[in-house]
């Protein structure tokens, strides 16, 4: 991980969220995973399942392509009306979800509209990095972000409007790919530099709108161990 930054998450089709850890330290029943580090030290990582995957079939269904999806989502303010997304089409992991949990969009009533679903499921991508974000413990100040996940700027600064961080995004493709031939060419004695370049860090701001709509979908997320 870059020192430079307090955090790294990536978006694609799930979403890991990591960041450094001084020592190790035993949890009985552990809701986020642990890991040495290949220089020195450990990291931490919180793991979604349902990412972009989830907003793949949000699309599909409701007729929608990636940029159309967008854009829908922008039509509507914070809070998507009311409604709340659930992403958990495959179950979920650690202290988030259950493996049982299941997909929804709750809070619907006869006036919602396309641009509602849209926007309720892509905020529920964020608010779901935001609770990995409070299982893992704090992340710093800033949050590097890799991955197609999160290429449009609607999405970082959702992000940084909902962790309360910087979020720097690195132009790099395949960073896990990449990620792995790095390390590989190190255990081989071979320091290799790192690809890619950063958008302008976006910074957040104060979203009253989003933070009530984060408080309304923890509140009806199924429990952990359902």
């Amino acid at each position: 991980m870059n020192p430079e930054a307090s955090a790294q998450l990536n978006l694609g089709t799930g979403a890991q969220l990591l960041r450094r850890v001084a020592a190790p330290q035993p949890v009985r029943s552990p809701v986020t995973h642990l890991y040495v580090a290949a220089d020195h030290g450990w990291y931490a990582m919180a793991a979604v399942q349902n990412a972009g995957l989830a907003l793949d079939w949000a699309g599909f269904v409701l007729g929608l392509s990636w940029p159309e999806l967008v854009a829908a989502a922008q039509e509507s303010p914070a809070g998507a009306g009311g409604v709340s997304f659930l992403p958990f089409l495959t179950g979920e992991r650690g202290g988030l979800a259950g493996p049982a949990s299941r997909g929804a969009w709750l809070g619907l009533q006869a006036s919602t509209t396309r641009a509602e679903l849209a926007r309720a499921a892509l905020e529920a991508m964020v608010f779901a990095v935001r609770r990995s974000a409070e299982l893992l413990g704090p992340i710093g100040p800033a949050v590097r972000l890799t991955g197609g996940g999160g290429r449009e700027t609607l999405v970082r600064q959702l992000l940084a409007d909902c962790l309360g961080v910087e979020v720097r995004r690195t132009e790099i493709r395949s960073a896990s790919a990449t990620g792995a031939a790095i390390l590989a060419a190190r255990g081989a004695g071979v320091r290799l530099a790192v690809p890619g370049r950063e958008s302008p860090p976006v910074a957040p701001r104060d979203d009253p709108a989003l933070e009530e709509a984060y408080r309304r979908w923890c509140e009806r997320l199924p429990a952990a161990d359902a």
